[in-house]
C-alpha cells in the first residue's frame, strides 16, 4: 500500500493518495476500536477511487481478522457487504489472492482446489497465480489452525518484558521489549511459529545497514516463534519523508532535527556522537539523499551477496538508527537462494507502489514472469523509488490513474513506467544524483545498475565532484575539445615531444658528428638518410599508436550504449595507449640509431666506428627522453576526457582497472625525464667541454621538459587517488572536495 499522507480524501485527486489516507485512518481505528467498519472510510466519488480504496481496505480487514480472535470473512462476504461496488459474478482477483495468501502465512489448512470451485471464472488466473497444479496434483497443504496472537503493554513472555506496540501486520506483531536476561531492550517480533525462511534469512546478515537479528526462541505449547532483534529508535524513513515533505529548507540538519524528536519520544535525551552525523549537520539536500543511498545500497549489497532479496524495499522498511544511518528491515517476503528448502514462491508479495516493473508483472496472471524471475536489479529499483520520493517529497510516478479492474490497474501502472525521463548531465550533486535515480527507474532491468554495488558507486559519484569529472563527460574546456577530436589530440600527445628531440638530436648530429668527419660528402648523405629515416619512422609509429586508439575512438561517438564490461574493456586500452606510444617510441629511436651509421656506411662505402657508436648514443638517449612525456601526456588526455567519455558517470566501468599501475610507471617516467638530461649533461661534460650548445640545450630544455613532467605526473597522481577510493567504504564518509 501507498505511504499515507495527511490530506483530504475527498478534495484531493490522487487516488493513490486518497488510497494512503483511507487506509492509515481505518488501520488506526481498528487498532483502537476493533473490527473498524470498512464502510465508514470510502470516499464518496469518483466511484474508480472509491473502489480502490475498498479493496485495499478489504485487504487490512482481512489481515487483521485472520491474525486475531474477530471472526473472519470470506472474499464472498465482502461482495454481500458492497454489491454496488463489486461485481457478485466477477469479484476483483486481487482479493482471492490476498486471502489466499493470508491464509497461507498463518498456516492454516489449505485446500486450494477449493479456490477453483468457488470461482470458477479465474481458474486459469489461478492456476497461474497460487501454483495450483491444473492436474489435480499436490493440491492439499497441511498446517496448523491459526494461533490467537494477543498480546499487551506490560505482558511478560517467556524472557521478554513488552513495553509498546510498534508495529503489527499479517507476519507478527513487533513490540518494544526489555529482555531481562540480558537487560537490554529489543525489537520482539511474536508470530506462529510457521515454516519460513526469515530467521535463516536474517541469520546469513550482519552488516551496519541492515538491521541485526540476535535469535529466536520458539514456544511450542504456545504455538509462537519470538524473533527478538536490535530495536532502531528513531523511526523509519517513511515518517522521515511526512515530516519533511513541507520543509522549504530541506538538509541534512533537518534529518537529524526529525531523529531528534523521535529520540526524545522514547527517552534518549542525548543523540550520538558520530562522523555520520557531522556530515549530515553540513550537508545539503541532494548530498543528504546520497548519504543515506550510499547505505541503503550498501546494505542490499551486503544481502544480495549472501543471496537475499528483500522484495520489498519502501520506507516504512528502512528504519534510522540513533546516529541517523538507515537501516533495511522486515524481511518477510525475501527470498534467501542459499537457504535449505527455501524457494522465491513462499510469500511473495510486496508493495505495489514500490514495485519493479518485472515484480508488478509477476503479480498479474496476465504476463509469463514469476517470483523466479525477480533478481536483485528489481530491489535497485525500488530502492530507487523511495530515493526519488525522499528526494522530491513526491513518488516519481505521480498521480496514477485507478481503473474498475485490478489487472487493468497493474496495466496502467506498468504502461506508466515505461515512460521515458530526460536525462542531462547537469554538474551539480542534485543532477548527479537526477541521473543515477532514473538509471534505477528504467523500465528495462538491463538498463539500470546492474548490482546494489554498482548503485552505491553511482551515488558516491553523486557528492563527490573530485570523482565526477573523471567519471563524467565534461561539457566545456579543454577536456571537451580534447573528446570532441581524439585522434588529433592523440596524435599531438604523441608527436610533439618526439619532434623536440628530433630536432635537438638533428642539430647535435649534424654539428658534433658528421661536422667533424674530415673527409667525404657526409652532410649530403646524412641530410638523404635524414629524411628517408623521419619519413618512415614518424608515419609508422604514430600509424601504429593511432591504429591501436581507433577502437576507443570509433567507441566514443555511441558510448552511452556501451555495456559496463565493455566500457571496461576499453578504459583498460586507453590507458595502455600511452605505454603503447612510449614503447615504439624507444623502439625507433633505437632502429634509427642503428639505421643512421648503417645506411652511411652503405651510401660511403665506409663510416667510422667512433662516430657510429655516437650516432646509436645520442638516439638512444633522445629516445629515452622522448619517450617519457607522451606516456604522461596520453594518461593525462586518458583520464581527463577519454575516461569521462567512456563512462558517462557509470563508475561500475573502472571495477578491475589497474591505476595504482599507472601511478607507478607514472613515477618511472618522471625519473626519466630527469635523470636522462642529467646523465647526459655530465657525459658531455666529461667528454667534450666545448659543446656548449648541447649542454645549453639539455640543461634548458631539461629544466623546462622535468617542470612539465612534474605537473603532469602530479595530476596523475592526484586523479589515481582519486579514482583508487571507488571500492573502498571510506568514500561515502566525506561529502566535501578532497583536496
Amino acid at each position: 500500500m501507498t505511504t499515507p499522507d495527511d490530506i483530504d480524501p475527498v478534495s484531493n485527486d490522487d487516488p493513490w493518495a486518497v488510497v494512503a489516507c483511507c487506509v492509515d485512518q481505518f488501520v488506526e481505528c481498528f487498532e483502537l476500536f476493533p473490527p473498524a467498519n470498512i464502510a465508514e472510510f470510502l470516499p464518496e466519488s469518483p466511484s474508480e477511487t472509491r473502489r480502490l480504496v475498498l479493496v485495499e481496505l478489504i485487504k487490512v480487514d482481512m489481515e487483521y481478522r485472520w491474525n486475531s480472535s474477530l471472526p473472519v470473512l470470506l472474499v464472498e462476504d465482502y461482495v454481500d457487504a458492497f454489491p454496488t461496488e463489486l461485481s457478485p459474478d466477477n469479484p476483483p482477483l486481487e482479493l482471492i489472492i490476498e486471502e489466499y495468501q493470508i491464509r497461507y502465512a498463518v498456516d492454516e489448512l489449505l485446500n486450494v482446489d477449493d479456490y477453483l470451485r468457488r470461482f470458477p471464472t479465474f481458474r486459469g488466473e489461478l492456476e497461474q497465480a497460487l501454483g495450483i497444479d491444473p492436474d489435480g496434483r499436490d493440491s492439499e497443504r497441511q498446517a496448523a489452525h491459526p494461533v490467537e496472537l494477543e498480546f499487551h503493554s506490560g505482558d511478560e513472555l517467556d524472557d521478554f518484558e513488552l513495553l509498546q506496540e510498534v508495529g503489527q501486520g499479517g507476519f507478527g506483531t513487533v513490540f518494544l521489549a526489555r529482555q531481562k536476561s540480558m537487560q537490554r531492550l529489543v525489537a520482539l517480533k511474536i508470530g506462529a511459529n510457521r515454516e519460513d525462511d526469515e530467521p535463516q534469512t536474517l541469520a546469513q546478515l550482519d552488516h551496519p545497514n541492515v538491521v541485526r537479528v540476535f535469535d529466536q526462541r520458539i514456544l511450542p505449547c504456545e504455538g509462537l516463534r519470538l524473533l527478538y532483534m536490535e530495536f532502531v529508535a528513531a523511526g523509519t524513513l517513511r515518517q522521515l519523508i511526512r515530516q519533511l515533505e513541507h520543509d522549504s529548507k530541506q538538509a541534512g540538519s533537518s534529518v537529524l532535527e526529525v531523529v531528534d524528536r523521535q529520540l526524545v519520544g522514547v527517552g534518549q535525551l542525548s543523540p550520538p556522537d558520530s562522523s555520520f552525523r557531522k556530515q549530515l549537520a553540513a550537508a545539503d539536500w541532494p548530498t543528504t539523499v546520497a548519504l543515506l543511498g550510499i547505505r541503503c545500497a550498501s546494505g542490499l549489497e551486503h544481502a544480495h551477496s549472501r543471496g537475499v532479496l528483500h522484495r520489498d524495499i519502501k520506507p516504512a522498511n528502512i528504519l534510522l538508527s540513533p546516529d541517523a544511518s538507515p537501516k533495511i528491515a522486515d524481511f518477510n517476503i525475501s527470498y534467501a537462494g542459499n537457504v535449505v528448502g527455501a524457494n522465491p514462491e513462499a510469500f511473495f508479495g510486496g508493495t505495489l507502489a514500490y514495485m519493479s516493473p518485472e515484480q508488478i508483472r509477476a503479480n498479474s496472471p496476465l504476463h509469463s514472469e514469476g517470483p523466479a524471475d525477480i533478481d536483485e536489479r528489481s530491489d535497485v529499483y525500488s530502492l530507487g523509488v523511495v530515493l526519488w520520493e525522499l528526494f522530491t517529497a513526491e513518488h516519481p510516478f505521480g498521480k496514477e490513474q485507478a481503473e474498475r479492474d485490478w489487472l487493468r490497474t497493474l496495466e496502467h501502472m506498468l504502461a506508466r513506467r515505461k515512460e521515458p525521463r530526460p536525462n542531462t548531465f547537469e554538474a551539480s550533486t542534485a543532477g548527479r544524483l537526477r541521473r543515477v535515480l532514473i538509471r534505477c527507474l528504467q523500465f528495462d532491468p538491463a538498463d539500470r545498475p546492474q548490482t546494489a554495488r554498482e548503485l552505491r558507486l553511482e551515488l558516491e559519484l553523486a557528492c563527490h565532484p573530485e570523482l565526477a569529472e573523471l567519471v563524467e563527460p565534461p561539457q566545456s574546456g579543454w577536456r571537451k575539445w580534447l573528446l570532441q577530436f581524439p585522434r588529433t589530440a592523440l596524435f599531438l600527445a604523441a608527436i610533439i615531444p618526439n619532434v623536440f628531440a628530433a630536432v635537438f638530436n638533428f642539430h647535435y648530429n649534424r654539428q658534433e658528428i658528421i661536422g667533424r668527419l674530415e673527409a667525404g660528402n657526409w652532410l649530403a648523405d646524412f641530410m638523404l638518410v635524414q629524411g628517408i629515416i623521419n619519413a618512415v619512422a614518424f608515419p609508422v609509429g604514430i600509424g601504429i599508436v593511432l591504429w591501436y586508439f581507433e577502437s576507443t575512438a570509433r567507441a566514443l561517438r555511441n558510448s552511452q550504449e556501451l555495456a559496463s564490461g565493455e566500457q571496461g574493456r576499453l578504459l583498460r586500452r586507453t590507458l595502455y595507449t600511452g605505454s603503447l606510444a612510449s614503447w615504439v617510441s624507444i623502439a625507433a629511436w633505437l632502429i634509427a640509431g642503428v639505421a643512421y651509421p648503417v645506411s652511411l656506411h652503405l651510401i660511403a662505402g665506409q663510416f667510422p666506428l667512433g662516430a657510429a657508436v655516437y650516432f646509436v648514443a645520442s638516439l638512444a638517449i633522445c629516445g629515452l627522453i622522448a619517450a617519457s612525456y607522451p606516456f604522461l601526456l596520453i594518461a593525462v588526455f586518458a583520464l581527463r576526457s577519454i575516461q569521462p567519455g567512456i563512462c558517462r558517470g557509470r563508475v561500475a566501468a573502472l571495477a578491475g582497472i589497474d591505476y595504482r599501475g599507472l601511478a607507478r610507471q607514472a613515477n618511472v617516467h618522471l625519473v626519466l625525464t630527469a635523470l636522462v638530461p642529467l646523465l647526459s649533461i655530465t657525459l658531455l661534460a666529461l667528454l667534450d667541454t666545448n659543446n656548449r650548445m648541447a649542454l645549453g640545450w639539455l640543461s634548458f630544455g631539461g629544466s623546462v621538459g622535468f617542470l612539465l613532467a612534474f605537473l603532469l605526473n602530479q595530476a596523475i597522481q592526484h586523479d589515481v587517488r582519486v579514482l583508487d577510493q571507488i571500492d573502498k567504504e571510506e568514500i561515502s564518509k566525506s561529502p566535501t572536495h578532497r583536496r
